[in-house]
């Protein structure tokens, strides 16, 4: 499942893994995590650092939560 895919208006690609891990790909490199929580606190470093980062991947993440 795709949270965001690179375009106009996200500079992020973020998915679930099949292997059980979400995947982001970003200016910043390739990044796995454990949890729904460490993706959203990375992305919201990435946000803070200028990258563009749709409100909706953080609600949608925030409902898997773990």
């Amino acid at each position: 499942m795709s949270y965001c895919r690179l375009g106009p208006e996200c500079d992020i690609y973020c998915y679930y893994h099949v292997g059980g891990y979400y995947e982001v790909w970003s200016g910043a490199g390739e990044h796995q995590f454990k949890t729904a929580k460490e993706t959203v606190a990375f992305l919201r470093e990435r946000r803070e650092a200028g990258d563009k980062v749709p409100d909706y991947v953080f609600e949608n993440l925030s409902e898997e939560r773990t």
